[in-house]
């Protein structure tokens, strides 16, 4: 399993943020994507989950097109809509395509430790919680890719614990796994590193584009 970028270029509006990056993930591996505020994280994993188009090149995902079928994404804020008036299993179910045993689903609310909110009313759920039923919701669709876009500044730390370990199983199933990052201090586990300074994409250069009012900069880490 491999997803490459050829020629990879993106932006927004009238600016361009990068062009042509040039790389490939295979099975199994982690990607951290790094870069101060506005420098195009966001931008990226958006194109990667296509929710819009690249500026120039492609994503090729084992020599194909890559298919939203593919790609599970997490994207910064929540967008779940919880007065809406159904259960949290409710909630997951609608989002899925294939049959899952019920053992198996049950299992993996356990997994995010929501077993006991497994039919409680969206409303009634924290912060915290539905935000990890996205997880489980992901977890259930078993894409091969999967998109989150800075998770471990908005999650708990039950939740972060929880997807650290769900990143290292995702890893051992050979899944390709992408997460933009503001501490680098999370990046310790992953295998290959994406810098975005706002106008270039630098593979595998943790730090270098960073400049001094860049919150990764120096010692200026978050939570620091």
């Amino acid at each position: 399993m491999t997803l490459e970028f050829i020629n990879l270029g993106i932006g927004y509006e009238q600016k361009t943020l990068f062009c042509n990056l040039n790389a490939s993930l295979k099975s199994g591996d982690s990607l951290a994507i790094m870069g101060c505020n506005g420098a195009g994280k966001s931008t990226l994993l958006k194109t990667l989950a296509l929710r819009q188009k690249p500026n120039s090149g492609g994503i090729l995902f084992n020599g194909n097109l890559l298919k939203s079928s593919d790609i599970g994404y997490l994207p910064q804020s929540s967008n779940i809509v919880s007065d809406i008036g159904i259960s949290a299993s409710e909630f997951v179910k609608l989002s899925l395509k294939g049959k899952i045993s019920q053992t198996k689903f049950e299992n993996t609310f356990a997994e995010y430790d929501l077993d006991k909110i497994i039919d409680t009313p969206l409303n009634e759920l924290s912060g915290g919680q539905l935000n990890r039923l996205q997880m489980v919701r992901i977890d259930l669709q078993n894409p091969q890719v999967l998109l989150f876009d800075e998770p471990f500044a908005y999650l708990d730390n039950s939740s972060r614990n929880i997807l650290i370990k769900k990143i290292s199983d995702w890893k051992q199933l050979g899944k390709i796994i992408i997460v933009s990052v503001h501490d680098e201090r999370l990046t310790l586990e992953f295998d290959h590193f994406l810098t975005l300074d706002g106008t270039n994409a630098h593979w595998e250069e943790k730090m270098k584009s960073h400049n001094k009012d860049c919150a990764l900069a120096g010692c200026a880490l978050v939570g620091s």
